[in-house]
């Protein structure tokens, strides 16, 4: 038996202008076939045992993804003999947010206590509700570096590097994160401040790769951005601080740009969490830069990708991986390609192209029913109709801080 969605627009994720009229036949977990014309016409026929969904000229568009987010990121955590089963709790809330505001796959950069690897087997063993996990474990800092006072492992030299990389591989990471420089909730550092040296990235790039994995490195100022281009990295998150330089560099390279532009366009949420004064500061100071350096991106032709990198799921209602796709476009990003920022690019970073990443015959079925048109106004993805993810329908509802997940 299966589903077909019919009297739909089809935004694929391949870069293909939006098709109208599209049948979509879900088959178990996968997308069966996807055809043109209304499925009781002449290319195919439903069977008597199959659903027929009429979506009325809704859009639908693959399962997005958030390439950079943190399932135990907040800023009020408790400090006593519960803090470890509060973030447990709280970050499965949170990956439940995300896929009910239609974010199927995540990337995540960096938790306490194992925490992802749990919730990403048992999401993958469909024992829990949430997003597809790709886990990088526990960052790899210098001592003192950024993230040194709470996931972090801190280490000097590449030698110790090697060792650091290793530990995260034997647990089973999907791939290794690396702090390269400072960061907006560093009480000690400058956002820029460059932390690792060139011999100990290419140790973290060389290990990582030698195991198949790709490295993300945290990366505020422009020095450390053209390090992490050098040394082979694979993506750069943040760049608070890139200039106009070193956005030509990434341009004609293969490294891709996570900018999380949501961080520096969301101080009320810092503010209204309890942000120390410090980071406040940061952050305002960041912001221009931020934003400054994405634009120079753009006009470079750099890669790049959706990433959030948020204390919340959300951002005034809003899940906030939308609302850094909004603020790309704002800031002249072509509709198209942000929406491919977040769905194909980062399926193939993550190998997974075959399987997600876009809507084609023979993939699973992970898609977002929306109102309107997302090229013509991405706003449009701020309040999904539907979301599915692998051939399951995601309940969603309006309040979006306590997401339905029926069935479950």
């Amino acid at each position: 038996m299966s589903t077909w969605l019919v009297n739909c627009r089809l935004i694929d994720g391949t870069g293909s202008r939006p098709k109208e009229n599209v049948a979509i036949e879900v088959r178990g977990s996968r997308i069966g076939r996807i055809v043109s014309g209304n499925v009781f016409g002449k290319e195919v026929v439903a069977g008597p045992q199959d659903e027929v969904v009429d979506l009325d000229g809704k859009t639908v568009v693959p399962g997005l993804w958030d390439s950079h987010m943190h399932l135990t990121f907040f800023i009020d955590t408790r400090q006593d003999f519960a803090r470890i089963p509060d973030l447990t709790l709280r970050g499965a809330r949170r990956a439940m947010q995300f896929l009910a505001g239609g974010v199927t796959s995540c990337r995540v950069l960096g938790d306490e206590s194992g925490v992802d690897f749990a919730l990403r087997d048992l999401i993958a063993k469909g024992e829990f509700p949430g997003p597809r996990l790709f886990t990088s474990g526990e960052p790899v800092t210098t001592t003192g570096g950024h993230a040194h006072d709470s996931s972090g492992i801190e280490c000097d030299g590449p030698y110790e590097v090697r060792w650091a990389v290793r530990e995260q591989l034997k647990r089973g990471v999907d791939f290794i994160k690396i702090m390269m420089t400072g960061g907006i909730m560093g009480a000690h550092e400058g956002f820029g401040a460059t932390q690792m040296t060139p011999d100990e990235v290419r140790a973290a790039t060389e290990v990582a790769h030698y195991a198949g994995k790709h490295v993300a490195a945290h990366t505020g100022g422009a020095e450390g951005i053209e390090m992490a281009i050098k040394c082979g990295v694979d993506t750069v998150e943040h760049c608070y601080a890139l200039d106009e330089r070193v956005a030509g560099m990434l341009a004609e390279s293969n490294t891709i740009c996570v900018p999380t532009l949501v961080v520096t366009d969301s101080i009320h949420l810092y503010r209204e969490a309890g942000a120390p004064e410090y980071a406040l500061k940061k952050l305002e100071l960041a912001k221009e830069y931020h934003r400054r350096g994405f634009q120079y991106l753009l006009k470079a032709g750099g890669k790049f990708a959706v990433g959030s990198d948020l204390p919340s799921a959300r951002v005034k209602g809003i899940v906030a991986t939308v609302r850094e796709m909004e603020v790309m476009v704002e800031l002249g990003a072509d509709p198209m390609d942000v929406i491919m920022a977040a769905t194909k690019v980062p399926a193939e970073l993550c190998g997974l192209i075959d399987e997600v990443g876009t809507l084609e015959d023979g993939k699973l079925a992970d898609l977002v029913v929306v109102d309107g048109c997302p090229v013509k106004d991405i706003r449009v993805l701020e309040h999904p109709v539907s979301v599915m993810k692998d051939g399951k329908w995601v309940k969603v509802t309006k309040d979006a801080e306590s997401p339905d997940l029926g069935g479950w």
